[in-house]
């Protein structure tokens, strides 16, 4: 017998009986395992259980910001209409002397600044529109006004303010019978 090689232990063998083991061996991985494929698609659940799991996680941690954001949004907007009726006031005002035209200018400027934060984080003033929509307004009261057919709305009492897309706050308005 002429050895072709020694394996591990020390035992000769030659190529005839590498060949036969590596035959076995493949006979032996094609046999099919119920253990193993159940295990595999166990494991192919838990992956994506897990990813279903972040993709939730991430979703709701933006739901969450953007909520907390438009309450503190929303708590900004009395303040918006506190300044508006303050520069309708002072628009009033004729003959203004040199430091009250300063405070006013003062405030004007406050108030664009105001807005462009509000703008700039998503938060629009709604158009008023001229047929009344209670998804986006609120009716406070209902009077008969002659030219005007049920449902126009004849004044905005409260301006009305949208959050990317959404309805922030509805305008209250006075709707014609």
């Amino acid at each position: 017998m002429v050895m072709d090689d020694i394996n591990k232990n020390g035992v000769p063998f030659n190529g005839e009986q590498d060949n036969r083991a590596s035959e076995v061996t493949g006979e032996v991985a094609a046999v099919p395992c119920p253990q193993c494929a159940r295990s595999e698609e166990q494991l192919l659940y838990m992956k994506a259980d897990f990813e279903n799991y972040r993709r939730n996680v991430s979703r709701d941690r933006a739901l969450w910001s953007q909520n907390a954001q438009s309450v503190l949004m929303l708590d900004l907007l009395p303040i918006v209409d506190n300044f508006e009726r303050a520069l309708k006031d002072l628009a009033l005002v004729q003959n203004a002397s040199e430091p009250e035209s300063a405070r006013l200018k003062g405030i004007e400027l406050i108030y664009r600044e105001l807005i462009t934060f509000l703008n700039r984080n998503g938060v629009a003033e709604m158009a008023s529109l001229v047929q009344f929509d209670p998804s986006k307004q609120e009716a406070i009261a209902r009077i008969e006004m002659a030219g005007k057919e049920a449902g126009a709305i004849v004044d905005v009492v409260q301006k009305g303010y949208l959050y990317k897309e959404s309805v922030l706050r509805p305008a209250k308005v006075v709707v014609a019978k």
